[in-house]
């Protein structure tokens, strides 16, 4: 995952099935991790600096709707539990 000079853009294409990225989800945060090893700066024992890219961002977007979707399923099992009780 190396992102060009050139200033890259998240576009939906980039964004990975949700079935898709819940089975690779752990090999993925697992690379993302490694390599934002290498863009941390710390300043101090008080403050980092953490460098963001291309790569970093996505991997962030991707995990942000894979937290919704599972929250979202989450709210509508309740709702159809307490329709039932």
């Amino acid at each position: 995952m190396i992102m060009p000079r050139e200033k890259r853009e998240i576009q939906k294409e980039d964004i990975m099935p949700l079935d898709v990225y819940t089975e690779k989800r752990r090999e993925l945060r697992k690379s993302i991790v490694d390599y934002k090893k290498n863009r941390r700066v710390a300043l101090g024992p008080y403050a980092t600096f953490y460098f963001e890219s291309y790569e970093t961002m996505l991997a962030q977007y991707r995990n942000a709707i894979h937290e919704k979707e599972v929250m979202s399923n989450l709210r509508m099992s309740i709702c159809v539990q307490s329709f039932n009780t």
